[in-house]
């Protein structure tokens, strides 16, 4: 069957009423239940139960209604045929069964109360949690959005659910291109009194704003609504009403808490928002704007007179915020107070107990972490499915403040892969009582304190159904133990289903997954490199010598990265070996030559015809070509884009200036100046040819290439900061050791300020 363990089934039988009519109550009863995600996408499908066994939905069940399907799975994010195929089979991981449910139903005329209440739950649901990420389909898509556009299609009255369904909270980086279902209903109907409703029931100003702009056909450009209602006076009456009736009936709902109550101009808001030139999100005040003439007087003075009028009729807020983020706050004030009044670590050992031995054979277990005896009852422990059992339930019935505690550490997450993921935030104040305080005690006191939570961590390793421990919670571990009282080798064969690994010249299955990983790590263009993640890099590379040798290894700029970021450790360390020759000879092979790829793939073609200066240049430090010939060469031939001067904490001078496409993402080019860096600390043969071409780098972006730098020892990940103003130092004198003059230091120290 293609029902996975966690799937809710919805049956119906086609053509038959009743059991559609169910189908449709069943379904509003999930969503209401906040019932119909997985762990991270939708966990409903509808099926046709009119046969024996019982189906998946095709696209011809839709019947009548196919052609409107399709124009719904035509739009929204990666929209298009490949979503509506022939046939879906048993195999097929096809999320299409809820639209084709809907455009089943919407066939039956006497179905349609039926149909608008489960549409408007799908409404409640998605404002409820005001956030996407409760809301995806798939790892592309989000429901409801289809069955919202096809009620509107079908009847245009109900356009304004589907302006509701435009949470304010939406993930505009990765759910794109769901303005289409507006702008399509838009280019059908224009601006009749249902889209104007549905605008003014829009809290997401950038949907608003794209009813303004986007067009589906360049031949026939409706006008922004606003110049609309300047033309036609009785549509602005009808726009007046409904702004009213709206506000009487709900208010506007924010973002996030950090939009203040108070401070909120909603009537304001969708008066600008119904001109094409307004702009969402801007914090600057759009004067000109402000100051046009509308309905006999400046549109300021007529949208601030609207807000008043309305505010003194309703006397309340015309905003609100979502019950998640009601939620959300009372868990953080409640949170702060346990700040301000922390629960004991005693406090929390006791309830943990508690929680332990309410498990299947837990005073067993518990007895096991206190005295070492008993470790058969490990063997034996059936682990909670956590599929469909969670831990909990459990400690909240019976070790409610640990249970707080654990929800502080998995950031509210009710869920027990975020306890896996931070379990050693979670057992913290336990280790702290056995291990971090007891520095002062004798030796045998520690050690067993340290065997004790070994023990603990054991117990626990099971409770979660035996996922692995990574690095990370290796890492913790060890941070607290010295000399560490088990070693990496011990660590991961005691907590991870990794079979017995005893040829240190090959590497374990994991550690060959994790080693993998890291390629991609140096080559993104849209993150950065910071002193945690390279740290990260150091410990995963330190379990296993082997995992040094690049034999294998694809010979990309990402790959170049790494192997010099292992070399730099091994002379940081002192250490001179095989695999340091090797790391070395795969750098000389193939990064000069991968960094001249990348130069030419981001030129002109003209850049082409001058292949052979660059070459010479980038191998040769003694090349007859001259250094500003070069610079004038890439600056003149370099792809540029105008006005993306922005950048990751570094000023922009003129934000007119144009950048290098190259390096116009955050992290782009990062992985060649580190390189060149790591190449110029210490004496080699390519020494030389590494400081050249990094200052060649600087030349062409010097605020950037030094940001890449500073990165590197930086302890934050956002913008360039040092836990103390000691390694601050130690990071600009190391700029200065390879190469970077200190007058272009201190100007972009200046820039930081």
């Amino acid at each position: 069957m293609f029902q996975n363990s966690e799937q809710h089934l919805i049956q119906f039988c086609l053509n038959d009423l009743d059991s559609l009519r169910h189908a449709l109550a069943q379904y509003r009863v999930l969503l209401d239940a906040n019932d119909v995600m997985g762990k991270n996408t939708f966990n409903i499908e509808f099926v046709e139960a009119s046969v024996e066994p019982s189906r998946r939905l095709q696209v011809a069940d839709a019947q009548h209604n196919i052609e409107l399907l399709k124009s719904s799975l035509d739009l929204g994010q990666e929209g298009g045929p490949h979503y509506y195929p022939d046939h879906i089979d048993d195999d097929n991981k096809s999320p299409i069964s809820e639209p084709i449910f809907f455009a089943i139903a919407l066939q039956y005329p006497e179905l349609r109360t039926e149909v608008v209440e489960a549409v408007q739950a799908i409404v409640r649901y998605a404002r409820r949690h005001n956030n996407t990420n409760n809301m995806w389909l798939d790892n592309m898509r989000l429901f409801g959005a289809e069955a919202i556009y096809m009620l509107a299609r079908s009847d245009i009255r109900y356009a304004y659910l589907m302006a509701q369904f435009y949470i304010p909270y939406w993930d505009n980086e990765h759910a794109t291109g769901y303005e289409g279902y507006f702008c399509d209903l838009l280019a059908r109907h224009g601006w009749g009194e249902a889209m104007i409703k549905a605008f003014i029931w829009c809290d997401n100003p950038a949907f608003r704003h794209a009813m303004n702009t986007c067009h589906i056909d360049p031949n026939k450009v409706p006008p922004a609504l606003g110049e609309h209602l300047l033309l036609y006076p009785e549509a602005y009456e009808h726009f007046v009403q409904m702004l009213q009736q709206r506000f009487t009936q709900q208010p506007v709902m924010l973002a996030t808490s950090n939009d203040k109550l108070d401070s909120q101009n909603p009537v304001v808001d969708i008066y600008l928002s119904a001109f094409a030139e307004w702009e969402p999100y801007s914090d600057i005040e759009q004067t000109e704007l402000l100051q046009r003439q509308a309905w006999g007087s400046t549109l300021k003075e007529v949208a601030y007179d609207m807000q008043h009028r309305i505010e003194e009729q309703l006397n309340v807020s015309l905003v609100c915020y979502a019950e998640s983020t009601l939620t959300h706050m009372a868990r953080y004030e409640a949170y702060c107070e346990r700040i301000d009044n922390p629960i004991s670590a005693i406090s929390l050992l006791d309830e943990m107990a508690s929680l332990i031995k309410h498990l299947p054979n837990g005073t067993a277990l518990w007895h096991y972490v206190n005295s070492g005896e008993g470790f058969q009852h490990l063997k034996t422990f059936d682990p909670l499915d956590l599929e469909t059992t969670s831990v909990w339930p459990i400690a909240q019935a019976f070790a409610p403040t640990f249970y707080l505690h654990m929800l502080d550490e998995c950031d509210d997450e009710e869920c027990d892969y975020e306890i896996h993921y931070q379990l050693l935030n979670v057992l913290k104040p336990i280790l702290d009582i056995w291990i971090t305080n007891n520095k002062d005690k004798d030796t045998s006191s520690r050690l067993e304190g340290r065997d004790r939570f070994i023990r603990l961590l054991d117990v626990w390793y099971h409770i979660l159904g035996q996922r692995d421990l990574t690095q990370r919670h290796f890492l913790a571990v060890a941070a607290t133990n010295n000399p560490p009282s088990i070693t990496p080798k011990e660590f991961y064969a005691r907590y991870t289903q990794e079979t017995s690994h005893t040829d240190e010249s090959t590497l374990p299955p994991r550690l060959k997954k994790q080693v993998s990983t890291l390629f991609s790590q140096f080559d993104e263009p849209s993150s950065t490199l910071y002193r945690d993640s390279l740290r990260a890099v150091s410990l995963i590379m330190s379990e296993q010598r082997a995992t040094h040798d690049p034999a294998g290894w694809k010979p990309t700029l990402a790959c170049c990265t790494l192997a010099a970021h292992l070399w730099y450790q091994d002379h940081l360390e002192k250490r001179q070996d095989a695999y340091t020759e090797n790391l070395f000879d795969f750098i000389d092979e193939h990064f000069f030559t991968a960094v001249i790829k990348r130069l030419i793939g981001n030129g002109t073609k003209a850049l082409q015809n001058h292949r052979d200066s660059l070459t010479q240049f980038v191998h040769q430090t003694n090349s007859q070509i001259d250094f500003d010939t070069i610079v004038n060469l890439l600056r003149t031939h370099l792809r540029t884009v105008k006005g993306t001067c922005q950048t990751d904490g570094e000023h922009c001078i003129n934000d007119q200036q144009p950048t290098l496409e190259l390096f116009e993402k955050k992290g782009s080019m990062q992985n060649v100046s580190l390189t060149c860096a790591w190449l110029a600390s210490y004496d080699n043969p390519l020494q030389e040819r590494a400081r050249q071409l990094l200052l060649l780098l600087q030349a062409l972006a010097p605020q950037r290439v030094m940001a890449h730098l500073a990165y590197s020892r930086s302890c934050s990940r956002v913008r360039i900061a040092f836990e103390a103003p000691q390694l601050e130092h130690y990071a600009f004198n190391w700029l200065h050791e390879v190469g970077i003059a200190k007058c272009h230091i201190d100007a972009f120290k200046m820039a930081q300020a």
